[in-house]
């Protein structure tokens, strides 16, 4: 995996400023929850001041290639890569978009060099974002209405704490001993995670964890279909972790949708002419 800085190509030397932030990293499952997600927060500029600083290569990643809107204040259009890197200096996180899917059967080889290169980076933790059949969830999660989970392999620090102390609901194995398909991470059922429609989640968690990275997950429960209901949701799910992380005041910003969601389902018609 190589990183491509926006003004000087491929490099072996990941910006200076990457060292010690916060990476989120939205992972290809069921809706493209996380997907939809960090489009939220790359729109909605005035909120995280997300800047795009280069994209990554890597070759298990399907090429991806088009226009990214909106254009830039010059006018220009940028591209949109099948994987982009952007920085916040005033949250201090650095996020990627993950346009493109992970060649079939290259998971594992895939996750495994990604988390070399967030570790040679140095990184400060991980928050992997992703979601997960809602059919699937067990008895307890039925009988609630929270739409979501969270599973951390630090719980005293960091991301882990700041979970912990918003009370969210701590993905149990064991509720879900029927539906998973072996463990992640030093095979401790502790860190189990549902394997279904969850894409590389799994393993990217595992090999964070054989790095000693923190690594931790938000798993959104949906139905596939028009998921950006979902994306807005876990925006605001991410926003109010960040300030709990940062010690912010949570407030309810409002969210700026990208102008690309309007054409996921064509224009309106004219209903006159549906007229006799």
């Amino acid at each position: 995996m190589k990183f491509v800085a926006k003004d000087r190509g491929i490099t072996d030397d990941a910006p200076s400023f990457f060292k010690g932030s916060t990476l989120i990293w939205p992972v290809v499952s069921i809706g493209n929850v996380g997907q939809l997600c960090v489009d939220v927060l790359h729109a909605s500029a005035f909120v995280m001041e997300l800047k795009r600083v280069g994209s990554l290569f890597d070759r298990d990643v399907l090429p991806l290639v088009g226009y990214c809107q909106p254009c830039s204040i010059e006018g220009k259009a940028e591209l949109a890569l099948s994987l982009e890197v952007y920085h916040s200096s005033r949250w201090n996180i650095t996020v990627v978009q993950q346009r493109a899917p992970i060649i079939q059967n290259q998971h594992e080889p895939f996750c495994k060099r990604a988390a070399e290169w967030i570790a040679s980076v140095g990184f400060d933790e991980v928050l992997l974002l992703c979601s997960s059949p809602a059919y699937r969830r067990g008895d307890n999660e039925l009988e609630s209405d929270v739409q979501f989970n969270y599973q951390a392999s630090q719980l005293t620090t960091g991301l882990g704490k700041s979970m912990q102390l918003l009370e969210w609901r701590r993905f149990c194995s064991s509720q879900f001993n029927h539906l998973l398909d072996g463990l992640v991470g030093n095979e401790d059922e502790e860190f189990a995670l549902p394997f279904v429609g969850t894409g590389s989640l799994r393993p990217m968690f595992s090999e964070c964890q054989k790095l000693s990275i923190p690594v931790a997950t938000i798993l959104s429960f949906v139905n596939e279909g028009d998921n950006s209901v979902d994306g807005l949701v876990q925006c605001s799910i991410v926003y109010s972790l960040l300030c709990q992380l940062r010690g912010c005041v949570v407030d309810r910003p409002d969210w700026i949708t990208p102008p690309e969601w309007e054409l996921v389902f064509g224009f309106e018609r004219d209903p006159s002419m549906y007229i006799l």
